[in-house]
């Protein structure tokens, strides 16, 4: 499980290209993309784990570091297109 420990913290978070919801955390699956602020990004990985991996992993299709970033730039993307949208609104 990841957990923010401050609202700051909540706020640069995200899992798989999705903002963390709440202060409460997201259970972690073998496979999951972990981004803290812009630059750090993690692939979490847990071989043990009887829960199935978010993607399949394999040497042949790998995830990468450019899968993670581009979740990030679609995730900001829609952040700005919905900001845009609640200024034209008003």
């Amino acid at each position: 499980m990841i957990k923010p420990t401050s609202p700051e913290a909540l706020e640069h978070l995200s899992v798989n290209g999705k903002r963390v919801p709440s202060a409460e955390g997201v259970l972690l699956k073998p496979n999951d993309r972990l981004i803290f602020g812009t630059n750090s990004v993690f692939l979490f990985k847990d071989p043990s784990s009887p829960v199935p991996p978010t993607l399949p992993d394999s040497q042949e299709d790998p995830v990468t570091w450019e899968e993670a970033q581009k979740e990030r730039s679609d995730m900001e993307g829609a952040t700005e297109k919905a900001a845009k949208e609640e200024m034209f609104k008003r």
